[in-house]
C-alpha cells in the first residue's frame, strides 16, 4: 500500500528558507535575491490562518531578526562598487520591510555621495522615506535634495505628547486635528481615504494589530486559551475636520483607538513611530465577501464626530447592538476591538466577521465570582489578524 507523505509544515518551510540567507546573499544574482526576499515575505504573510498565535509570535521574531541581519549585511558588509549596485541594494532593503537605523542611513548617504547617480539617489530617498527612523530620514532627505512627495510619504513629525495607552497631563488629544501640518501626507490619486505612508498603503477602514511601545499588564492575555500575537487594535480613518475660522475641511489621516482616557484619534505617523508602537500588522476587512464602501471614510469620520465619551474597559466583551449603548448595557465602555465594531456599526456596517477567543475555564469561573458571569470568550486583536478574507 502506498504511504502518502505528510505535506511539509508551512512554518518549517519558512524557517528553512530563512536559514539560506547567507548563501543567497553571497552567490545569488540580484533577481535571485529579490525573488528570495519576496518568497519569505509571502510565506510569512500567509501564516496567520495556518498556525497558532504562539507559533506566529515565534516566527515573527525569527523573520524580524532575519530582516535586520540581512539589511545590515547589505548596507555595511556587502561591497557596493557601482551606482547600479547601490540602487539594487536599496530596493532589496526596502523589500525586507525592516527599520533602517541611523548608522545605516549615514552609510547609504555616504555611498551615494561617493558613487551614486540620479537612479541610486531616488532609490535611497524612497528607502529612507518609507523605512528609516523618521528623524534620521528627514535629515537624509534634505541632504540628498529629495522631492516634496518623498517628504509627504515620510509624513509629518510625530507628536511626542501622545503616549501609548496613557494620558499625558493636560495635553488635549484632539487639539492636533486643527493643525494643517499634520495633513501633509501622500494621498494616493488625490483620494483623501487612501494614503501611502512609511512603506504601506492604508485606506479608511483598515485595522491595525499593534504592539505598543509600553508594557501592558498582561491581564487580558493571562486568561485566554490562546495567547495573542499583539494586545492592541486600532482603526485607520481619515478624519474630516472643518476649520471654524476659514470653513476649510482638513483631511487628517489618523488612527482611532481606546486608551486610559477613553477613545482618541492619533496622527498616523505618530502611531507608526517606534516610540509609539514597535510592531503592527494591518488588514483590510471584507463584509460578506465584498470590499468596503467607497464612502466609508466619510461615514466613519461623521460617526466619530458624534461619538460620546466612554471608558476603556477590557471587560466590555460585547459590542452594543447597532453600535449604540443602551441603559442596560452597564455603562458606556469598550475594549479596543469593540471600539472598532462600534465605529463600523455607527457608520452603517454590521457584522464584522471575526471570531472569538475562549477564556480558560478555571479563569472563567474565577471571573464569575468577581461578577463577570458571561465572560466565556472575547474578541481579541489576534482574531482580527487570523480571519481569512481580511
Amino acid at each position: 500500500m502506498l504511504k502518502l507523505e505528510k505535506p511539509p509544515n508551512e512554518s518549517k518551510l519558512l524557517v528553512d528558507r530563512i536559514r539560506e540567507w547567507g548563501s543567497v546573499l553571497e552567490h545569488g544574482s540580484f533577481q535571485e535575491k529579490v525573488s528570495y526576499v519576496h518568497e519569505v515575505n509571502r510565506r510569512y504573510d500567509a501564516l496567520p490562518n495556518s498556525v497558532c498565535a504562539q507559533e506566529l509570535v515565534e516566527l515573527r521574531l525569527i523573520r524580524s531578526h532575519w530582516a535586520k541581519k540581512l539589511a545590515r549585511s547589505l548596507i555595511l558588509s556587502v561591497p557596493v562598487a557601482t551606482s547600479l549596485e547601490l540602487q539594487q541594494a536599496s530596493h532589496l532593503i526596502a523589500a525586507l520591510r525592516t527599520l533602517v537605523r541611523g548608522e545605516a542611513v549615514r552609510s547609504l548617504i555616504k555611498r551615494q555621495t561617493q558613487i551614486g547617480d540620479d537612479s541610486s539617489g531616488q532609490a535611497i530617498v524612497s528607502l529612507l522615506a518609507e523605512h528609516a527612523i523618521a528623524e534620521e530620514a528627514r535629515i537624509g532627505l534634505h541632504e540628498l535634495g529629495a522631492r516634496s512627495d518623498l517628504f509627504r510619504r515620510l509624513g509629518p513629525e510625530r507628536i511626542s505628547k501622545f503616549r501609548p495607552s496613557r494620558k499625558t497631563g493636560g495635553f488635549d488629544p484632539a487639539h492636533w486635528l486643527m493643525n494643517t501640518e499634520t495633513t501633509e501626507l501622500d494621498f494616493v490619486d488625490g483620494n483623501p481615504d487612501r494614503i501611502r505612508v512609511r512603506g504601506m498603503e492604508l485606506r479608511s477602514g483598515d485595522m491595525g494589530i499593534v504592539e505598543l511601545n509600553h508594557p501592558g499588564d498582561g491581564l487580558l492575555e493571562s486568561f485566554l486559551q490562546e495567547p495573542g500575537v499583539a494586545p492592541h487594535a486600532m482603526l485607520y480613518v481619515t478624519r474630516r475636520v472643518r476649520n471654524s475660522k476659514t470653513d476649510e475641511v482638513l483631511f487628517q489621516p489618523s488612527a482611532l483607538e481606546i486608551y486610559e482616557g477613553g477613545w482618541r484619534c492619533v496622527p498616523i505617523t505618530t502611531v507608526l513611530h517606534p516610540e509609539f508602537s514597535w510592531y503592527s500588522e494591518w488588514v483590510r476587512p471584507r463584509i460578506n465577501g465584498q470590499g468596503l464602501p467607497h464612502d466609508l471614510g466619510e461615514s466613519l469620520s461623521a460617526a466619530i464626530d458624534s461619538m460620546e465619551t466612554f471608558a476603556f474597559d477590557f471587560q466590555a466583551r460585547r459590542a452594543p447592538t447597532g453600535g449604540f449603548f443602551s441603559e442596560d448595557f452597564g455603562g458606556s465602555c469598550a475594549s479596543c476591538t469593540n471600539l472598532l465594531r462600534v465605529s463600523f456599526e455607527r457608520a452603517g456596517i454590521d457584522g464584522l466577521p471575526y471570531p472569538t477567543t475562549k477564556v480558560v475555564p478555571n479563569a472563567a469561573r474565577n471571573l464569575a465570582i468577581l461578577g463577570l458571569p458571561e465572560l466565556s470568550e472575547i474578541r481579541a486583536p489576534t482574531n482580527i489578524l487570523k480571519v481569512s478574507g481580511f
